[in-house]
């Protein structure tokens, strides 16, 4: 009789979450990935806090006629101004940045035509306070959508002493 209860209870927990991920897509329709040749990149924003903080905003918009998904982490690389990578240059995925309140786990983001999604990057510049040899700087980054497959270079002028880390895709705008 146990496991009967247990399945009872189990089952409509489950068909809520099954709902619940298909809602996401549009109330059980499939959205197609993004195209990546349909998005426009761009930086929508940054601060400096002290002890050399650092957080950039980019924004992703769906510049297509139909609705698309993203997913997951951005790729986003430091490099040279001659595309080789830097010291600590590979952003690793981080479900909290620092400075950050709550989780933000990755999900699927569905865009109509025009509508944007975000994502934030964290790194530390060393601060005031810095002692040692200086801290790379990047001349460019290079950031691959998710699901997309399109690479975009950006001119970024980016000094970190530490690993950067990489939010997931957002809707909307940031905070």
């Amino acid at each position: 009789m146990r496991p009967l209860k247990f399945l009872l209870v189990l089952l409509p927990v489950f068909a809520i979450s099954i709902y619940g991920q298909n809602s996401r897509h549009g109330g059980g329709e499939q959205v197609p990935a993004c195209a990546g040749s349909k998005l426009t990149l761009r930086r929508i924003g940054d601060d400096a806090a002290m002890g050399g903080n650092r957080t950039i905003d980019y924004d992703l918009v769906n510049n297509g006629p139909a609705k698309c998904s993203l997913d997951g982490y951005p790729g986003y690389v430091l490099t040279t101004s001659s595309g080789k990578a830097i010291a600590r240059g590979k952003a690793i995925n981080a479900e909290q940045l620092p400075g950050e309140d709550q989780i933000h786990r990755p999900e699927p983001v569905v865009l109509r035509s025009g509508e944007g999604a975000w994502f934030r990057i964290y790194f530390n510049s060393g601060g005031a306070g810095h002692v040692g040899k200086p801290c790379p700087q990047s001349s460019k980054v290079r950031i691959t959508i998710p699901g997309g497959g399109k690479t975009i270079v950006l001119n970024e002028q980016i000094q970190s002493c530490m690993t950067v880390q990489i939010s997931s895709i957002r809707p909307g705008k940031p905070e």
